[in-house]
């Protein structure tokens, strides 16, 4: 049987993600009240603590989401605990196995979470996964957040070598189609992929 992996970000995308296979969550994620297996974040807890006052809805908080999702895995950069206000422990911070990634491909190239979880991924061998579907990542729409400059080559380079590892990659279409960068189709202007898929039949 295939097994199947939904890694999910923050954008708008994440409220397409199906209904079937794994649920991978990045850092304010589980905002989105989607069942996860899985939780990563890279950055200090400090700034995901932080982002709960912030990003909404502010009341869903990162203790409410480990009491919806007791068996959700929370991988970061360090071992550490969770503790609510009282001091009880909630949730165990799992260490992300960064030897196993760094030993994947020559260089050290993780630019964002994301290229960490996608990495994470492609070492997974019990079972192995054969499918990678992303929701949530606008870093393919034009957007003009500076980060996702060096950003999103990185994760371009490790989703070409996931599907090098035989995995196959899925990414919402309407998000490569709002792509600003006009050389990803050489040859091609917006207007002729447009009749390209009016045509299609």
């Amino acid at each position: 049987m295939e097994r199947v992996v939904n890694i999910i970000g923050l954008g708008a995308s994440a409220l397409n993600t199906p209904d079937t296979g794994e649920n991978w969550g990045l850092c304010h994620a589980y905002k989105h009240k989607i069942k996860l297996s899985k939780l990563f974040f890279m950055d200090d807890f400090e700034v995901i603590a932080k982002g709960d006052t912030w990003i909404p809805p502010k009341e869903y908080t990162l203790d409410k989401f480990i009491t919806d999702n007791p068996n959700c895995e929370i991988i970061s950069k360090l071992p550490e605990k969770i503790q609510d206000m009282q001091g009880k422990m909630l949730a165990e911070i799992h260490p992300y196995p960064l030897n196993e990634a760094l030993f994947l491909a020559p260089g050290v190239y993780f630019t964002s979470t994301i290229a960490y979880v996608i990495a994470y991924a492609i070492f997974q061998t019990l079972p192995k996964i054969d499918r990678l579907r992303l929701y949530g990542f606008e870093m393919w729409s034009g957007s003009d957040a500076n980060e996702f400059l060096y950003q999103r080559p990185c994760v371009d380079f490790w989703l070409a070598f996931a599907m090098g590892r035989g995995i196959k990659v899925e990414i919402p279409y309407h998000l490569l189609l709002t792509v600003q960068n006009t050389q990803n189709l050489y040859g091609y202007v917006k207007d002729d992929i447009k009749h390209n898929q009016n045509t299609k039949g």
